[in-house]
This record gives structure tokens, C-alpha cells and sequence, in this order.
């Protein structure tokens, strides 16, 4: 008796996941940043930007779509990777995970930022922080960006005691 009740519980929950998953997976639109193609949008300053078009209406060339990017003339990009920034701060050997603006970045391929929009960067250990003690040994990369918000905040001045 009990086999089949587990039977039906895996088979409904099967069922059940089955239909919140979609039926296809449409993939992300092509971006273009002064007509360079991107897998994944660079982090960059949005005050470079001139204007933003996007395309729905030309499915042989972008079958997902296309966002065009213009920058200003005097945007002058330096796009960076995740890996080269890194490598300014951390050991090749040592292990690493990355944050930019207090969240971390679960895939770093494909991720570049413009090397003049990187505000701070930081290196901690997964040991400073108590949740993650039981962790392995690990360096986290922080990375703060020149955002409005974020430059405002490094101009506050904080009394403590």
C-alpha cells in the first residue's frame, strides 16, 4: 500500500512540475553595442548611451529579437572580463567567486565590464562572514560600480559610538 502511495506522490509531483516548465525555452535577444554583437550586455555607464533600438520584426537574422546600442561619440568603452579583473587582485591558484554591487554572479562567462566603470574593488575570504564558515577556503571578489548611488555613497561620512 505504501509503494503505491509514494508511486502517485512521484508520479503527481512529476506531473505537477511538468506543467510549470515551459514549453520552449526562447534564448536571450542579441545585443549589438556599436555594432559589436554580445552574448551577454557589458556592464557599462548608462549615461554613454545615445540611443537604444529594438528589433522584433527580422526573424532570419535575430530570431529572438535584437537590441541595437548607440553610444555617445566620447564613450571610448575598455571592456574588461571578470577573469582579467580578478587577476589584478587573486593568486591564479586560488579560488574565487565574484560580487558586483553586493550580488554574485553565478556564471562569469561572457561577463565584461568597462574598466572605467569599476568604482572599487575589494577582496574578502568566505571565512570573514559567518554563514559561509562551512564553506571551503574561497576568495570573494568585490566589485563595486560607478553608479550614481554608489559614488554617493562613498561620500558619506558614517559616526559610529
Amino acid at each position: 500500500m505504501k509503494y503505491s502511495l509514494l508511486f502517485l506522490f512521484l508520479l503527481a509531483a512529476f506531473y505537477s512540475n511538468a506543467q510549470t516548465q515551459p514549453a520552449v525555452h526562447k534564448s536571450n535577444p542579441t545585443y549589438l553595442l556599436d555594432s559589436v554583437k554580445y552574448v551577454k550586455l557589458p556592464l557599462f555607464d548608462i549615461n554613454k548611451i545615445e540611443s537604444i533600438t529594438v528589433i522584433k520584426d527580422q526573424p532570419a537574422q535575430y530570431p529572438n529579437g535584437a537590441v541595437l546600442i548607440k553610444s555617445k561619440e566620447d564613450a571610448g568603452f575598455n571592456f574588461v572580463s571578470l577573469a582579467q579583473v580578478a587577476k589584478k587582485y587573486i593568486d591564479d591558484a586560488t579560488p574565487y567567486m565574484v560580487m558586483i554591487d553586493n550580488e554574485f554572479i553565478t556564471d562569469m562567462s561572457d561577463v565584461s565590464i568597462d574598466s572605467s566603470y569599476i568604482l572599487r574593488c575589494e577582496t574578502l575570504s568566505t571565512k570573514d562572514f559567518r554563514h559561509l564558515q562551512n564553506m571551503p577556503a574561497m576568495i570573494i571578489l568585490k566589485i563595486t560600480t560607478a553608479t550614481k548611488d554608489n559614488i554617493e555613497k562613498t561620500k558619506r561620512i558614517i559616526i559610529r559610538g
